[in-house]
Parts: C-alpha cells; sequence; structure tokens
C-alpha cells in the first residue's frame, strides 16, 4: 500500500468515525472568543498582570513602632507593589515597603537587639539592606551573597544590634536598578545612646527626615513632586534638624534659602568640627544632618541646585520643597502659574514632630 493510500484511507475512517458520533473535534479558534496575541516566537503572550492596588495612604516614612516578641524589639515589614501617587493625581507603580514611599521611618536604638521580620508579598524575589550598619554578614541583605532572595510568600528575619548611631536607611539589594528606584526603600534612624550626640533627637524641637529619589517615581522628595511635597513645617526659636538622604542615581545640590545650617553628621557620624553651608551636594546612598536655629521667618524654598530637576516655565517642581514658618504659608494657587488647586497641605503640629 502506497503512502498516499494509506492517507486517503485514514481521512476515510477518521470522517466515518465523526459522522457516527464516535468522535468530536473542539476548534482551536471559536467565534468571539478572546484569543492570546501569538508573540513573534510564536507562542501566546502571557496575561497581563491585574494592576495593584492604590496605596491606601497618602504620605510615605510614617513612623512603624515595634511588637514586643520575648523582650526583642520587632517590626514586621511586608514586600509589595501598590500604585503611587507623586502628587496631583500622578498614579505609579510602586514597589514598596508596607505599601508606602519611602517605607516607614523605623526608630531603633544604639545597642539594642532589634528584629525585622520581611514577608515578601511581590512577584519576584528581593531581600532588605541595612545601608550603613555595622552588622554581621549574613544579616547585610545582600541576595545571592549574604543570603538568599527572600521568594514570593516567603518571609525572612533579619536579627542584630543595630550601630552606629545616627541616621541611616535601608532598601531592596535584589535588582535594585528596579525595586529601589521604584520605591523599595526607607528612613532607618539608629538612636544614639548618648544624648548629645549631634543626631539625638533630643538635641532638637524639629526632626525632619528628606528622601531624594530622581528616576522610576520621577523627581521626587520623600514620595511626592513638588507642589505636592509636605511642606516642613517650623516656628521661630525652634532647633531644627534635617536629615537628608539620597536614594536616588545622581548626585544633587540641595540648597536652603534664608538659613545657613551646620552640617552636624554624615552617613551618621558626628563631625567634630561642623561645616556651615547653605547648599550641600549630596551623592547617592549618602546621608547628611543638617541643623540650624529658625531665626528668619517666612516660607522658603529647599530645593535640588541642578535646575531641571525643580525650576520651569510654570514655576517650581520636582525636587523642591518648602521650609515654612507658622504665619507664613504661602497661597497654594500661586505655586504655579497655572495653579496647584490642590496641593498637600495638611495642619501639621507645633513643635516637635517629622516627616
Amino acid at each position: 500500500m502506497s503512502r498516499r493510500t494509506a492517507y486517503i484511507l485514514s481521512y476515510l475512517a477518521l470522517t466515518v468515525a465523526i459522522a457516527a458520533g464516535l468522535m468530536t473535534i473542539t476548534p482551536r479558534f471559536r467565534p468571539g472568543a478572546p484569543q492570546a496575541s501569538p508573540s513573534p516566537s510564536g507562542t501566546a503572550e502571557p496575561a497581563a498582570p491585574p494592576p495593584s492596588p492604590k496605596a491606601t495612604v497618602e504620605f510615605g516614612q510614617q513612623p512603624l513602632e515595634p511588637q514586643m516578641v520575648d523582650g526583642v524589639p520587632t517590626y514586621d515589614l511586608v514586600l509589595q507593589k501598590v500604585q503611587w501617587d507623586t502628587g496631583g493625581g500622578s498614579w505609579k507603580e510602586a514597589y514598596t515597603v508596607n505599601g508606602m514611599v519611602p517605607g516607614p521611618l523605623l526608630r531603633v536604638v544604639e545597642g539594642q537587639r532589634t528584629r525585622f521580620r520581611v514577608k515578601n508579598q511581590l512577584d519576584e524575589p528581593s531581600s532588605l539592606h541595612w545601608h550603613g550598619i555595622i552588622l554581621p554578614p549574613e544579616q547585610d541583605g545582600v541576595a545571592m551573597l549574604t543570603q538568599d532572595p527572600i521568594e514570593p510568600g516567603e518571609t525572612f528575619t533579619y536579627d542584630y544590634t543595630p550601630g552606629p548611631p545616627g541616621t541611616h536607611w535601608y532598601h531592596s539589594h535584589f535588582n535594585g536598578a528596579k525595586q529601589v528606584t521604584m520605591g523599595l526603600f526607607g528612613p532607618l534612624i539608629v538612636v544614639p545612646k548618648d544624648g548629645t550626640h549631634p543626631t539625638h533627637p533630643n538635641q532638637y524641637d524639629v526632626d525632619h527626615v528628606v528622601m531624594v529619589t530622581d528616576t522610576g517615581l520621577g523627581l521626587t522628595l520623600s514620595g511626592k513632586s513638588f507642589p505636592y511635597t509636605l511642606p516642613m513645617k517650623i516656628e521661630k526659636g525652634q532647633r531644627v534638624l534635617i536629615r537628608l538622604i539620597n536614594a536616588g542615581v545622581g548626585n544633587h545640590p540641595m540648597h536652603l534659602h534664608g538659613h545657613d545650617f551646620r552640617v552636624v553628621a554624615k552617613d551618621g557620624n558626628a563631625i567634630a568640627q561642623p561645616m556651615v553651608w547653605n547648599t550641600v551636594d549630596i551623592a547617592p546612598g549618602e546621608t547628611y544632618d543638617m541643623a540650624f536655629t529658625a531665626s528668619n521667618p517666612g516660607s522658603w524654598l529647599f530645593h535640588c541646585h541642578i535646575l531641571p530637576h525643580a525650576e520651569g516655565p510654570d514655576g517650581m517642581f520636582g525636587l523642591t520643597n518648602l521650609l515654612e514658618y507658622k504665619g507664613f504659608e504661602p497661597d497654594p494657587a500661586k505655586l504655579h502659574m497655572h495653579g496647584t488647586p490642590t496641593p498637600n497641605r495638611l495642619p501639621g503640629t507645633p513643635g516637635k514632630h517629622e516627616h
């Protein structure tokens, strides 16, 4: 029997079976049914993931209090994606800790053992690095070097004694070029045991944290772009500390109008003879602590002096914030040429507070 004859007989047998109801054929494509688009390689493209939920908080770096577990302060941190508003309804997908950008403000005590339970609810691996902290290598949070990545759905507990004191921060150390630039970072303040340390909160009436970012989420200060940044509210005569942290990928010369400040610490380390400046050029990963006494009432700019990062034909934007004395708050509608009807203006609390 020839191959052609065999094909014909097989086709006839299949036709008879279908006609007799002994066999059915399900069509590959049904009219009106949704179909996956073929990729250039001929395979179906995977379905797009559902959009992340919108953040349930407006501002980031909100203080997080620890739980006491067996006498050890313990922080619960969740890595998750949310839609984050950088201001005025500019929603962007963000990688976050506890659903906010920056992640929560963690205040720990120098020399006191502390735990951080990190649950990964991302759809990809991650880890947390404790930037500036001297600790055992297995606690350093560098995925694929000091630990296995924290896989989706897994929890990893960091357990160490924090130090040195001062202003530090934490951030992802897995695919950081994506995860950090998209918001997976936050401030870590190690409160000194020595009450005279220049970064100790008891030295100041007002304690502000400002985190700079410049890529995935745009030009933002602590998760917002001006005029939606949260103003630094002060009163005349108060002792003010600004903790400046660069979580971005570029240098930013941050300039304060109307005041000089003393740079009292860098990367958490006290400076024996503080420098008096009004502009500090902060590189990626650095922290600076800037102290001054509020002596010049008004509403003053604090902004990056790479001007395309902060000012355009409509006014200030991006890496800009305001130092606002009580009673000198500006008219929000005049902050841009075309008006900004709903910039952030929270009432704030006079005296000691943090952002």
